[in-house]
Protein backbone atom coordinates (compact mmCIF):
# COMPACT_ATOMS: atom_id res chain seq x y z
CA UNK A 1 0.00 0.00 0.00
CA UNK A 2 1.41 3.31 -0.99
CA UNK A 3 0.41 6.60 0.72
CA UNK A 4 0.50 9.74 -1.29
CA UNK A 5 1.34 13.02 0.43
CA UNK A 6 1.24 16.41 -1.17
CA UNK A 7 -1.16 18.46 -3.21
CA UNK A 8 -4.75 18.61 -2.01
CA UNK A 9 -4.20 16.12 0.86
CA UNK A 10 -1.37 18.21 2.30
CA UNK A 11 -3.46 21.37 2.05
CA UNK A 12 -6.45 19.72 3.79
CA UNK A 13 -4.18 18.42 6.56
CA UNK A 14 -2.62 21.85 7.05
CA UNK A 15 -6.03 23.53 7.24
CA UNK A 16 -7.33 20.97 9.75
CA UNK A 17 -4.17 21.30 11.87
CA UNK A 18 -4.46 25.10 11.84
CA UNK A 19 -8.12 24.92 12.84
CA UNK A 20 -7.29 22.53 15.69
CA UNK A 21 -4.56 24.88 16.94
CA UNK A 22 -6.98 27.82 16.89
CA UNK A 23 -9.53 25.87 18.95
CA UNK A 24 -6.87 24.68 21.40
CA UNK A 25 -5.50 28.20 21.80
CA UNK A 26 -8.96 29.69 22.31
CA UNK A 27 -10.08 27.09 24.83
CA UNK A 28 -6.87 26.45 26.75
CA UNK A 29 -4.54 29.40 26.33
CA UNK A 30 -6.77 32.47 25.96
CA UNK A 31 -8.99 31.28 28.80
CA UNK A 32 -8.27 30.18 32.31
CA UNK A 33 -8.85 26.41 32.85
CA UNK A 34 -12.10 26.94 34.76
CA UNK A 35 -13.52 28.87 31.80
CA UNK A 36 -13.04 26.25 29.10
CA UNK A 37 -16.68 25.10 29.40
CA UNK A 38 -17.89 28.71 29.33
CA UNK A 39 -15.83 29.35 26.22
CA UNK A 40 -17.30 26.36 24.47
CA UNK A 41 -20.83 27.41 25.42
CA UNK A 42 -20.25 31.00 24.29
CA UNK A 43 -19.05 29.75 20.93
CA UNK A 44 -22.52 28.27 20.49
CA UNK A 45 -24.73 30.92 22.12
CA UNK A 46 -22.69 34.01 21.19
CA UNK A 47 -20.22 36.14 23.10
CA UNK A 48 -21.07 39.84 23.31
CA UNK A 49 -17.92 41.08 25.07
CA UNK A 50 -16.63 44.57 24.30
CA UNK A 51 -13.04 45.19 25.39
CA UNK A 52 -11.24 48.42 26.15
CA UNK A 53 -9.13 49.50 23.17
CA UNK A 54 -5.73 47.84 23.45
CA UNK A 55 -6.93 45.22 25.96
CA UNK A 56 -4.59 42.24 26.30
CA UNK A 57 -5.61 39.04 28.15
CA UNK A 58 -2.00 38.09 28.87
CA UNK A 59 -1.42 41.44 30.59
CA UNK A 60 -4.68 41.08 32.54
CA UNK A 61 -3.51 37.69 33.81
CA UNK A 62 -0.29 39.29 35.07
CA UNK A 63 -2.20 41.43 37.59
CA UNK A 64 -2.00 40.39 41.24
CA UNK A 65 -3.81 41.19 44.49
CA UNK A 66 -1.76 43.79 46.36
CA UNK A 67 -0.84 45.89 43.31
CA UNK A 68 -1.57 49.61 43.38
CA UNK A 69 -3.90 51.51 41.05
CA UNK A 70 -0.84 53.07 39.43
CA UNK A 71 0.73 49.66 38.74
CA UNK A 72 -2.52 48.36 37.22
CA UNK A 73 -2.93 51.42 35.02
CA UNK A 74 0.70 51.18 33.88
CA UNK A 75 0.14 47.56 32.82
CA UNK A 76 -3.44 47.74 31.48
CA UNK A 77 -4.04 51.38 30.67
CA UNK A 78 -7.17 53.20 31.83
CA UNK A 79 -10.32 51.09 32.31
CA UNK A 80 -13.35 51.08 30.06
CA UNK A 81 -15.36 52.35 33.00
CA UNK A 82 -14.96 52.97 36.74
CA UNK A 83 -17.51 52.34 39.45
CA UNK A 84 -17.92 51.85 43.18
CA UNK A 85 -18.43 48.63 45.10
CA UNK A 86 -19.44 47.97 48.67
CA UNK A 87 -19.44 44.95 50.97
CA UNK A 88 -21.92 45.31 53.81
CA UNK A 89 -22.16 41.65 54.83
CA UNK A 90 -23.73 41.02 58.22
CA UNK A 91 -21.16 40.67 60.97
CA UNK A 92 -18.37 42.27 58.93
CA UNK A 93 -16.84 45.69 58.95
CA UNK A 94 -18.35 47.56 55.95
CA UNK A 95 -15.89 48.00 53.08
CA UNK A 96 -16.07 50.21 50.04
CA UNK A 97 -13.81 50.76 47.10
CA UNK A 98 -13.49 51.37 43.41
CA UNK A 99 -13.92 48.83 40.60
CA UNK A 100 -12.30 49.18 37.19
CA UNK A 101 -13.96 47.33 34.34
CA UNK A 102 -12.05 46.40 31.21
CA UNK A 103 -15.03 44.74 29.49
CA UNK A 104 -18.77 45.25 29.08
CA UNK A 105 -21.59 43.64 27.10
CA UNK A 106 -22.30 45.18 23.71
CA UNK A 107 -26.05 44.93 24.17
CA UNK A 108 -28.55 45.19 27.02
CA UNK A 109 -28.69 41.43 27.53
CA UNK A 110 -25.97 39.09 26.37
CA UNK A 111 -23.26 36.73 27.53
CA UNK A 112 -19.90 38.38 28.09
CA UNK A 113 -16.53 37.98 29.78
CA UNK A 114 -16.15 40.05 32.92
CA UNK A 115 -12.67 41.47 33.42
CA UNK A 116 -12.59 43.85 36.39
CA UNK A 117 -10.26 44.92 39.18
CA UNK A 118 -11.52 45.80 42.66
CA UNK A 119 -9.55 48.27 44.78
CA UNK A 120 -9.69 49.12 48.48
CA UNK A 121 -7.70 52.22 49.46
CA UNK A 122 -5.92 52.15 46.09
CA UNK A 123 -4.76 48.53 46.36
CA UNK A 124 -6.09 45.53 44.39
CA UNK A 125 -8.22 43.30 46.64
CA UNK A 126 -9.95 41.23 43.95
CA UNK A 127 -9.48 40.36 40.31
CA UNK A 128 -12.73 39.47 38.56
CA UNK A 129 -12.20 37.03 35.70
CA UNK A 130 -15.51 35.32 35.00
CA UNK A 131 -18.21 34.80 32.42
CA UNK A 132 -21.74 36.16 32.73
CA UNK A 133 -24.54 34.17 31.13
CA UNK A 134 -27.42 36.51 30.51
Amino acid sequence: MRLKFGGANALKSAVLAAAALVVIRYCFIDNWPDQVLYSAMSAVSGDYTVYRDGYNERLFRSLRVGMTERQVETIMGPPLRRGLWGDYSAGKQPREGEAWEYTRPNKVMGDYKIRAIWFDNGVVVRIENSYLFD
